[in-house]
């Protein structure tokens, strides 16, 4: 007991410490890559990869599947062979998922991306607003306005968004994170690209990217929810809302002899008209797996749990669903990067998906287990 609290403690110290790295290594471009996901491409990876990132390198993925056997009909022999009457460990995760799955889900082939991004991103058939008025000096652009002085794109997508190859994972360019989404956009072209050479900036044979286009995913709630705010950052390049004003600039940016004369009078902006939840966004989850019949505190490590804006105070709360029930729990205890809460022990055994969840935005979802109560009814000890 004293080993296993050691172990949670060492744990939860490793996280605290990556979570302020990487809270003070974030200035663009690229964008902050510790909100939303990643901007790499998934096709390739191997299993030890797969392991290694921050969706799969959890220890509850060997029972996340042994759960499947009495939740979807899965049998033993389907993942594991028999050499001499023993069971041969599993360890590829190739022969099950041949390419990425990631965007080959039944949500995802109908464009449900929040089911799994939460609040980052927009479902694409939602009826979110999308401005139909034309497009004025202030409105991104799907690709970048003008480079100033210091060599920074401004005034659109690629102001945050730029690849870079010294990192690992290499951070990708919106075209190769975009075009390579594992049949997701394949042959649906036109979900991103316009035909009108008039309505933006002419790409590859004739087709366009019109910011309309990627309002479809990316809308403006979504959008201008995604960063929080925190004293602590306040100022800081690439953490918005409002830190510092070139958050503001870098996608409505303009190069005109009359533009503002400050990029400080962005901060002007009526506060109110921004007050709103922001994304919340879940890193950790300690434990990530549970034994039904006994209520257990769980510890929720991320970003964005709470937000302040004008003494208003946005909190959050956190649900699981497994596809037919879904339940809500306040937490115990709650800051804006730590969560406790006490999941109870009435929960079915099973996979489900957890969410932190802050007024009308919700989180990314975390696979969490509940595994079924071992009753051990007779022993027999050979000899």
């Amino acid at each position: 007991m004293v080993r296993k609290g050691l172990i949670y403690l060492t744990t939860t110290l490793m996280i605290l410490l990556l979570v302020s790295l990487a809270m003070a290594i974030v200035p663009p471009p690229s964008a902050n890559q510790n909100l939303g996901l990643y901007d790499t491409v998934f096709t390739g990876f191997t299993t030890e990869e797969c392991k290694n990132i921050e969706c799969h390198g959890d220890e509850n993925l060997p029972n996340r599947h042994h759960l499947l056997i009495a939740n979807e009909g899965y049998n033993c022999l389907d993942c594991h062979a028999l050499t001499n009457g023993a069971f041969e460990a599993f360890r590829n995760c190739s022969d099950c998922h041949s390419i990425s799955p990631h965007h080959l889900t039944d949500d995802a082939q109908n464009f449900n991306c929040s089911e799994c991004h939460g609040s980052f991103v927009d479902d694409y058939n939602d009826g979110h607003v999308i401005p139909t008025y034309a497009k004025t000096i202030i409105t991104p652009d799907s690709s970048y306005k003008y480079i100033d002085d210091s060599e920074m794109k401004i005034g659109g997508c690629e102001a945050c968004h730029e690849p870079d190859s010294t990192v690992d994972p290499q951070i990708g360019s919106n075209s190769n994170t975009h075009h390579n989404l594992s049949g997701f956009t394949a042959y649906n072209c036109n979900l991103c690209h316009s035909a009108d050479v008039e309505s933006g900036t002419p790409g590859e044979g004739g087709a366009v990217l019109d910011i309309r286009y990627c309002e479809r995913c990316h809308g403006v709630k979504s959008l201008h929810s995604i960063q929080y705010e925190n004293d602590d950052i306040s100022g800081e390049l690439g953490y918005g809302h409002i830190g510092n004003s070139w958050d503001c600039w870098g996608c409505h940016g303009f190069q005109e002899s009359n533009a503002l004369s400050s990029l400080d009078s962005l901060q002007k902006l009526d506060s109110s008209t921004i007050c709103k939840p922001t994304t919340p966004e879940v890193y950790e989850v300690i434990p990530n797996e549970i034994t039904a019949g006994q209520d257990t505190v769980i510890t929720i490590y991320g970003t964005n749990f709470i937000n302040e804006c004008n003494g208003t105070i946005y909190t959050s709360i956190v649900t699981l669903d497994n596809g037919k029930v879904t339940i809500e729990r306040a937490p115990d205890s709650i800051t804006p990067t730590v969560i406790e809460v006490t999941i109870p022990g009435i929960l079915e055994p099973g996979i489900y998906d957890l969410r932190v969840v802050k007024g009308d935005m919700r989180s990314n979802k975390v696979p969490f287990n509940v595994l079924p109560e071992v009753q051990i009814e007779m022993v027999t000890i050979p000899g």
